[in-house]
């Protein structure tokens, strides 16, 4: 793969902890008796739950940004303790009233923020009237559309998520509608025509049903077919992309194919279409299971204003450009994803790509760029990019998070020559420990580059080194100057004289 030329707009990094989700199961009517249970629609809206917040492999949205909306209860084992883990996780349970999936729905599209995703999902009973779908809530009731959650409002809602990006799951044309008498297929249930019915840019649907016809129940996996299909498919039995995901283009495919060979076996053979697949362009290649590590970079080059990524053994992977000479460039896992991405400075602004390559923002630090460094130099963080930049008669010392905000910084009244990143002892947060001509100075990084100690040294200084000088556990700042030897420990008292 190949990239050239610099992306005209910056792509937001996913980020799990900006993404929201419901989740919505109603097996039972609690207000018409004459509907008949959805029996494993509870079990649907667990799994899924369960699929996107736990599963190593997908694990789109935390725990503790997931609502579930229940009528009723798990039929499988395994369902009744996912149940039980996804509370203790910290995802919220919530009834299922017409009520309270809308006012949900609202909060959650409005919890996501740029780097996320919206998802949400609805196991029940659905009808179609004048060609509009819409869900039954625990409190609707036949025949009466005032009661039930219309589809295109759902999207009209899942639009507001921040980011842009949405996915929803229907499962809601139930072959079976009312018990008794009026069991068996009901007009109003088969499903409507879905085509274009995305509502943003980055929206995806997914319905379980084609225009006209019903989604089914599996008694043996105790799911919906559907849902069966799409845990099948966040499990990896579906075509990866090159770089090893499950995409919504993979997952339509997968889950259309699973459903008609089931419907062909279970119910009609000579069906064609089942299921209905609204995407976005942009949401063709979102992605959504990872199923095998792709491939990272692992050295950078520079030339002029090009860049050449290199993979395992020396391999080219791709290269980009940039807006003038690059000075710098370094490699390592800015956001802790196990892919490392790739920085590079022009003048005074650093550029951060992705491991495909992407660019994923730009940042000016307000002066030429004397060197940069990708470490993880606060708590509880991912890694930053540490700047040392020239600007007059001054030293700017900058800080940008994984995602190009600003941390913070400091400006030196002088000139700073180089700097080092390291810690006492693996029990202790690092310093930055810089040195101008005849001093050294120290920074904490987590007090946005404030000054810990200076020391000024005999001489100009030539070499800094990080060691245990005294065999104590800790180490020691070494600073070897024109006459002589010095070495300080980590508050910047004098051990060693020479």
């Amino acid at each position: 793969m190949q990239r050239t030329g610099v992306e005209k707009a910056t792509r937001v990094k996913f980020n799990r902890a900006e993404s929201a989700a419901l989740f919505v199961g109603v097996r039972n009517f609690t207000h018409d008796k004459a509907l008949a249970e959805v029996p494993y629609a509870v079990d649907d809206a667990v799994d899924m739950a369960y699929a996107f917040t736990k599963d190593p492999k997908v694990g789109l949205v935390l725990p503790e940004r997931v609502v579930v909306a229940l009528e009723g209860n798990p039929v499988k084992p395994a369902s009744q303790q996912r149940l039980q883990q996804l509370r203790a996780a910290g995802v919220r349970i919530v009834k299922a009233t017409q009520t309270d999936i809308l006012q949900n729905l609202q909060k959650q599209a409005a919890r996501v923020g740029k780097g996320g995703v919206f998802i949400a999902s609805f196991a029940s009973h659905g009808f179609n009237v004048d060609g509009t779908a819409h869900i039954l809530g625990s409190s609707s009731l036949y025949g009466q559309p005032a009661t039930w959650v219309p589809v295109p409002k759902v999207l009209e809602i899942a639009a507001i998520a921040d980011g842009g990006r949405s996915v929803i799951f229907v499962d809601a044309c139930r072959e079976r509608v009312t018990a008794g008498k009026r069991g068996g297929n009901d007009r109003l249930s088969a499903a409507p025509l879905v085509s274009g019915m995305t509502r943003a840019y980055g929206q995806a649907v997914f319905y379980a049903a084609a225009a006209g016809q019903y989604s089914y129940d599996d008694p043996v996996r105790k799911n919906g077919v559907f849902t069966s299909a799409i845990l099948d498919a966040l499990n990896c039995n579906v075509n990866l992309d090159s770089r090893g995901y499950v995409t919504a283009e993979s997952l339509a495919a997968y889950v259309e194919e699973y459903t008609r060979k089931w419907i062909r076996t279970n119910r009609d053979p000579n069906v064609l279409t089942v299921t209905q697949t609204s995407l976005d362009g942009a949401a063709r290649p979102m992605r959504f299971a990872l199923c095998s590590r792709p491939p990272s970079p692992l050295r950078v080059a520079k030339k002029g204003s090009r860049f050449f990524a290199y993979g395992k053994d020396g391999r080219f992977m791709w290269d980009g450009r940039v807006p003038g000479p690059i000075e710098h460039a370094a490699i390592g896992d800015l956001d802790a994803d196990g892919l490392n991405d790739v920085v590079v400075t022009v003048s005074d602004r650093i550029f951060a790509f992705d491991a495909d390559g992407v660019q994923l923002w730009a940042a000016a630090t307000g002066g030429d760029i004397r060197k940069i460094v990708m470490e993880d130099v606060l708590p509880k963080s991912h890694r930053q990019v540490i700047a040392l930049s020239d600007a007059g008669s001054k030293s700017l010392l900058s800080i940008f998070n994984f995602d190009g905000s600003k941390h913070g910084g400091h400006a030196y009244e002088g000139r700073l020559l180089d700097f080092l990143i390291d810690k006492e002892t693996a029990r202790h947060h690092p310093k930055i420990i810089a040195n101008a001509v005849d001093r050294v100075v120290a920074f904490n990084p987590r007090t946005v580059g404030d000054v810990v100690w200076r020391s000024v040294q005999k001489g100009a200084i030539k070499k800094i080194e990080i060691i245990d000088f005294d065999n104590d556990t800790r180490r020691d700042i070494c600073v070897t100057t024109s006459t002589e030897q010095v070495c300080l420990d980590f508050d910047g008292r004098t051990i060693s004289r020479k």
